[in-house]
């Protein structure tokens, strides 16, 4: 057994070359080993950034911690003059996995703003290069702009905003490295109405007078043949194939290609004023104008839709309870007669017999007023987020209005008292409005009401207007002007976070789980928290044998209202060996290894404090038999746990991150007398964002390690009189501490630089760090090294680390 014990002594030395002596007399040192490229790079520091799948050894708080963990961010727009009416998102070309690869840009009925690390900016910041001419920068910023033009309009008022008194037509070479200051009113001197960002990172901005195309090549007015010039323009939307779609005052236009279409009354549509466009494909698009609803199906506009009865004997009631939510009243007998008109049967009656194979079915008899947005659920059924509440239309083509319930009126009386008297405690103006809305959602147009009259009656904030859908893997999100809704599991509820119920919401989207609300005053951001997988592969010892080698691979899996799990498998192959009796005879081979198992929780408590645990299983195999003239074997089992705590401290970017490792009974092999501690370790860490910015990020990051193996002993230092010296004990449990310092740079969350260092006092050791990572999207390559060096076991040892996030 010569080999194996030479094998297992260097291996446990080295594992606790940079351990205090107290934890070298633990066993299964291989749980100290620090897993990851990236922390090694970092001088081993990790505890209190944690924020890959490697918290679930550094820090499980790590995982109740974005990323690991959901976020929100708000980015306030402090303007009280004005009111945010439209929201846009463009691709930022920035390398990252969620809300921080598009840009946010704003409208206003002012003007046009886009965020940028010190807030929102209603102007372009160019940076002047060598030899460049003021007339030749507007000239690619205003491309659609005769050169005549630039020079008496857009010149003069460049000068002026930008105070350069000495720059003039005959002399118009810029300074380098000039930040000027080209003000987006100066670009577009319309008042705007809409915004979109298209997937070929576009921004559309519609004015009252036109539509504009702003891109890396600068802004355009759209002047091209067929194009909506010189008309007001109410939406822009993208369908699915990257189709442009303009609702405006001239009917609707369509972008496909470089080809423009205009879509008017006499291809279908209910009326030239159109007030949004909302495809849900590029062959399935529906419009809202100032005379109805219309939809597009790959041809010309639809104003109607036909259920197919299916061999069904309905009479025209029971179609009405089945397919348009069994209305009431004024609003039952106005929707039959308008079925009966559009069916050639004006004369039908509820228990008429339908001798139909199928119904047509206007949208006038859906919408009483316009359509704000529209989204498919993925059990594909429609939702419409419209004037007069939300309504759905299911996959079987039967629809239903949510918001309203019906009330018998039991003595004649005014529209007017009626609603005076449900809703006392309410405003005069909202009062005027409910008796508005009341009458055009009743299709009645009766001042008075008598007895034994049903009326439907707005009975939750699905009544109200509804101007953004999203539908989110199995939820559906509405912005009102109520607040913002959810629909899950057949309930409405209140979308509590941020506020976010207690303001109106007049845009909602959503890019691949990232959620943006615009309010009228700010813009909330909802991260969701990214799942991962790292893996790390070790060759030991490689000077010593090729068969010594250390794995580690973990995952972490957001679930939503529930935190952050994760997992990870440790495992240190220490080779074969040759099982010897005393006579140095070979009596077989067996393989030497260590491992361990562990389920991780993180999960915030509050915005700055988030906590976490692992659970560990720990199996050692160091020999299928004992040594000499032991009995039993070389194996052991055992149990673990790691606490931890992350908090963000009121200093921004400062972070403070404890983690307590390894916390369980002592390990045992042949006899329990002999069980050895495990290496229990407290870990201190601090991390701070010196430099955050969308290109640059600069982290200072320092751990302090102190061994909980002996804990509850008090050395025993005196001072000359007999005393306890606390002092001298400080110092010596000070002395035990091993310190970490580490450094990361990334640009462009492209490429990022590792540098750190160790202290370790008590084990005479001292050694730098290096590391370096690559980042593509969501997939991460780490690189890290301990330089070759004298005493230092573990020095000239790579470490390897690939990283996938989504």
């Amino acid at each position: 057994m010569a080999r194996k014990i030479v094998i297992l002594t260097v291996a446990l030395i080295a594992l606790a070359s940079s351990a205090s002596a107290d934890l070298r007399q633990s066993a299964v040192l291989f749980l100290m080993i620090h897993p990851g490229a990236r922390p090694t790079g970092m001088g081993e520091t990790f505890a209190a950034l944690s924020d890959d799948p490697t918290a679930t050894y550094y820090n499980p708080a790590g995982l109740g911690r974005y990323p690991l963990s959901s976020s929100w961010y708000e980015f306030e727009f402090d303007n009280p003059e004005e009111q945010i009416i439209a929201l846009a998102l463009i691709k930022s070309g920035r390398v990252e996995i969620d809300y921080r690869k598009y840009d946010m840009w704003l409208a206003t009925e002012n003007g046009l703003y886009k965020h940028t690390p010190k807030g929102w900016k209603k102007e372009l910041i160019y940076v002047t290069g060598e030899d460049e001419h003021l007339i030749d920068i507007l000239k690619r910023l205003f491309p659609s702009l005769a050169e005549e033009q630039i020079k008496s309009d857009i010149f003069p008022r460049i000068i002026d905003n930008n105070e350069l008194s000495g720059i003039t037509l005959e002399n118009d070479l810029m300074p380098v490295d000039f930040k000027l200051k080209i003000p987006y009113s100066i670009m577009i001197t319309e008042k705007i109405t809409c915004l979109h960002g298209d997937k070929s990172k576009n921004l559309w901005i519609g004015t009252e007078n036109g539509l504009y195309r702003y891109s890396k090549s600068g802004m355009v007015k759209i002047k091209e043949k067929s194009s909506p010039k010189d008309v007001k323009i109410n939406m822009i939307s993208e369908d699915d194939a990257g189709g442009i779609w303009v609702a405006t005052d001239n009917g609707v236009y369509r972008k496909r290609g470089a080809k423009w279409r205009n879509f008017s009354p006499m291809d279908g549509l209910p009326s030239k004023k159109v007030d949004g466009v909302f495809p849900i494909s590029s062959s399935e698009v529906w419009c809202s104008t100032e005379s109805g609803v219309a939809l597009y199906r790959g041809m010309n506009w639809s104003r109607e839709y036909t259920f197919r009865l299916e061999g069904k004997k309905l009479t025209w009631g029971e179609f009405l309870d089945l397919v348009l939510d069994k209305p009431l009243g004024n609003r039952r007998d106005m929707i039959l007669l308008e079925l009966g008109i559009t069916n050639d049967t004006p004369d039908a009656s509820e228990t008429d017999t339908i001798g139909l194979e199928s119904v047509k079915i206007p949208y006038s008899v859906i919408f009483e007023g316009e359509i704000y947005s529209v989204a498919r659920d993925r059990s594909k059924n429609l939702w419409f987020g419209t004037r007069y509440g939300i309504k759905r239309m299911s996959s079987d083509h039967t629809w239903q209005f949510f918001g309203y319930q019906f009330a018998k009126v039991t003595e004649a009386t005014a529209i007017s008292d009626f609603v005076d008297t449900r809703w006392s405690s309410l405003d005069e103006n909202t009062r005027m409005r409910l008796r508005d809305d009341i009458l055009k959602f009743n299709r009645s147009n009766q001042m008075e009401l008598s007895p034994g009259d049903i009326v439907a009656v707005p009975s939750s904030p699905t009544s109200g207007k509804a101007y953004s859908v999203a539908a989110i893997g199995s939820k559906v999100y509405f912005g009102t002007e109520y607040g913002v809704l959810v629909y899950s599991k057949g309930k409405f509820r209140y979308y509590t976070h941020s506020g976010l119920d207690r303001e109106p919401t007049v845009a909602l989207t959503e890019h691949s789980g990232e959620v943006w609300f615009a309010t009228q005053n700010r813009v909330v951001v909802y991260s969701k928290g990214k799942s991962g997988i790292t893996a790390m592969h070790v060759q030991w010892l490689p000077e010593l044998a090729d068969d010594i080698y250390y794995e580690f691979l973990a995952g972490t899996h957001y679930l939503e209202g529930w935190g952050t799990i994760g997992g990870s498998i440790t495992f240190l192959s220490m080779g074969k060996n040759v099982h010897t009796n005393p006579q140095g005879d070979s009596l077989g081979v067996f393989s030497s290894y260590d491992m361990a198992m562990a389920l991780s929780y993180g999960i915030p408590i509050t915005h700055s404090l988030s906590a976490g645990i692992t659970l560990k299983y720990i199996y050692s195999h160091l020999a299928d038999v004992g040594a000499g003239s032991e009995q039993g074997k070389g194996i052991a089992h055992d149990a673990a746990v790691d606490f931890g705590i992350l908090y963000r401290a009121p200093i921004r970017g400062l972070s403070l991150g404890l983690s307590i490792q390894n916390l369980g009974p002592d390990i045992a092999y042949i006899d329990a007398a002999q069980a050895d501690p495990l290496p229990r370790n407290a870990k201190l860490g601090i991390a701070y964002n010196l430099l955050n910015t969308p290109y640059n990020k600069l982290t200072l990051l320092t751990d302090f390690n102190k061994d909980l193996i002996d804990i509850g002993y008090e050395p025993q230092c005196t001072t000359s009189t007999g005393k306890k010296d606390y002092s001298k004990i400080l110092s010596e449990e000070l002395k035990e501490v091993i310190k970490n310092v580490g450094i990361e740079y990334s640009y462009g969350n492209f490429v990022s630089l590792r540098g750190g260092y160790v202290w370790d006092t008590e084990g005479c050791l001292e050694y730098a760090t290096f590391g370096a990572g690559l980042h593509y999207r969501n997939f991460s390559f780490d690189f890290g090294y301990i330089p070759k060096q004298k005493d230092v076991v573990l020095s000239g040892i790579k470490r390897i680390s690939m990283t996938l996030q989504f």
